[in-house]
């Protein structure tokens, strides 16, 4: 996760973001994956203009866009217009709101999330304190439990994400539970 720079979108200030996730080891070898997501966020309230999503993992590629007109409540997703709640986030975005909010052990945030043309309320649950060893050293950590729910159903993928226990709650650490396995990300360095 980075942000690159501040832009201009519709007439604000937006933060330029980007996600990348690499595949490495013995494991690209066989699966290569090479994803890149980028968002653009309002640097006022942090929330989602746009993001786009460009996948390379093994034979599959895709490249997508999606366009959120938040003065409306309306979103632009493969030709379709799609409703969307006041100040939706995307599945990026929503890292970068968490991380505003006052966390503590036992709190909750429910943020409304728009990914692929779907909207989404997500629920990102403080569960405990923990320590967490990266690439770039030792954490005490705030472990969330992230529960994403479409039409009141739950999604079979869920994830867990530790952000740093201090006012900048970086993310070091994501796992993210899918049908084939656990998908591990761990933060190698961080520049402010």
């Amino acid at each position: 996760m980075e942000v690159k720079e501040v832009v201009k979108i519709s007439g604000r200030d937006v933060y330029y973001v980007t996600l990348s996730t690499r595949s490495s080891g013995f494991f690209d070898v066989f699966f290569k994956i090479r994803d890149l997501v980028e968002s653009y966020i309002d640097k006022e309230g942090i929330f989602t203009w746009k993001q786009t999503k460009k996948f390379r993992e093994g034979k599959y590629h895709s490249h997508r866009d999606i366009v959120y007109d938040q003065a409306n409540h309306k979103s632009l997703y493969e030709g379709k217009t799609i409703d969307i709640p006041f100040y939706v986030q995307d599945s990026l975005s929503s890292f970068y709101y968490l991380r505003t909010q006052d966390l503590k052990e036992g709190n909750s945030v429910i943020m409304d999330v728009n990914d692929d043309g779907k909207n989404y309320s997500v629920e990102a649950k403080v569960i405990g304190i923990e320590k967490v060893t990266t690439p770039s050293g030792k954490f005490k950590a705030l472990k969330t439990e992230v529960v994403w729910k479409r039409e009141g159903k739950v999604s079979e993928e869920s994830s867990r994400v530790w952000l740093s226990n201090d006012e900048r709650k970086v993310p070091l650490k994501i796992e993210r539970q899918i049908k084939t396995g656990t998908i591990t990300m761990l933060l190698k360095k961080a520049e402010y």
